[in-house]
């Protein structure tokens, strides 16, 4: 009897976890900063689409599945045409339009791309298929989209699910990067940032970053204590918003200072799924306090 109680409990808490019921506008959140995000993959790509992606290109895969779009186009109009409607599709998801068509879309250009263009792919492209993922088999939601016009209201709380998905997902990215950073010993002595912001990948690459040492070593020691707490943090209910103002310390910080802020942006979904409806709540009600103020 006492394991028949505990298997019902284990039971009811993982059913709680994954099916409770969420408001929709957080699924709408994701689906809007990933549709974003798309777009803004697709507008980089866009000038490296012939060397990427054409049959003369250094990087083009003949031996793509049948339904990859890359696979039936490899002139530079037809890729052309094809980015185009990519990046419309990428519209499409952020408003809300045909949404399942256009999140299946971006999904596949995705994987395309990523399949054609290896050697070019980067940490946040995987992150956009994750995303695009948990978004095609999570509940429909219509809230904040063109779709609830066209085809009516959808329900205002949906499972949980997808979005526990990509949590799940933002912890693993935490973990696996103090995991790879912490035997650097450039990372534990605080000298990765003055190394890094004299390179490439910073936007004021420069040899005086070196005086600037001790500033240097707070950032690199800074970056590791935030992205060891923020996961801690979200999954702590009363830490939630301080994890997600350390989001976007982390990541702003990043894409100012950096050339990689891409990453940042592909990182937005993530922290939108733990967003909750009290957020919402609480910026719609601050116009309403000022309006009553004035």
């Amino acid at each position: 009897m006492r394991i028949a109680e505990l298997a019902s409990r284990a039971f009811e808490l993982a059913r709680r976890f994954l099916f409770e019921p969420i408001d929709a506008r957080v699924y709408a959140a994701v689906r809007a900063s990933y549709g974003l995000a798309s777009l803004a993959i697709v507008i980089e790509l866009w000038p490296m689409r012939k060397l990427l992606f054409c049959a003369d290109g250094a990087l083009v895969r003949t031996d793509l599945p049948f339904y990859l779009p890359l696979r039936w186009v490899d002139s530079e109009a037809a890729v052309s045409a094809l980015m185009i409607a990519m990046g419309m599709f990428a519209v499409f998801t952020a408003v809300g339009l045909f949404t399942r068509v256009s999140t299946a879309a971006m999904y596949l250009w995705a994987f395309s791309y990523g399949s054609v263009a290896s050697p070019a792919e980067t940490g946040y492209d995987a992150l956009a298929r994750l995303v695009g993922l948990a978004l095609l088999v999570s509940p429909t939601i219509r809230s904040w989209s063109v779709d609830a016009r066209l085809f009516g209201p959808g329900p205002a709380e949906v499972p949980r699910y997808g979005l526990r998905l990509l949590q799940w997902q933002l912890a693993i990215v935490y973990a696996v990067t103090v995991w790879l950073k912490l035997p650097d010993p450039y990372w534990r002595n605080g000298e990765f940032m003055t190394y890094f912001m004299m390179s490439i990948f910073s936007r004021a690459p420069s040899a005086v970053w070196v005086e600037w040492g001790r500033a240097m070593a707070l950032a690199s020691w800074g970056s590791l204590l935030l992205e060891t707490t923020i996961p801690i943090l979200l999954f702590t209910p009363r830490a939630r918003r301080l994890g997600i103002w350390g989001g976007i310390l982390l990541h702003g910080g990043i894409a100012i200072a950096s050339t990689i802020g891409m990453f940042s942006l592909c990182m937005v979904p993530l922290f939108a799924a733990f967003l909750t409806a009290e957020d919402f709540e609480a910026v719609m009600s601050r116009p309403a306090k000022e309006t009553a103020v004035a």
